[in-house]
């Protein structure tokens, strides 16, 4: 979702290695990049539709994407 001009993840302050930290460092600064996002959701959305498996999309990391897309299935079966 990068390359939509909306997202907060283009300002110029915001540094790409944020959203992509390596084992045992920190999602903290990319979250509250998202968190001002207009596109969050959206943003989300497509990281659960493509399974992304990678960085941090939507304010959530690899593992909580992983959790979500669970929840969102259990809902839908209801």
């Amino acid at each position: 979702m990068r390359h939509d001009p909306r997202a907060a993840c283009r300002a110029p302050e915001v540094e790409p290695e944020w959203f992509f930290p390596h084992p045992g460092e920190s999602s903290a600064a990319a979250k509250a990049v998202c968190r001002r996002c207009d596109i969050r959701r959206p943003c989300l959305d497509w990281a659960l539709a493509e399974a992304e498996q990678h960085g941090v999309y939507g304010g959530q990391t690899p593992g909580e994407r992983a959790w979500e897309a669970k929840r969102r299935a259990e809902r839908r079966r209801r």
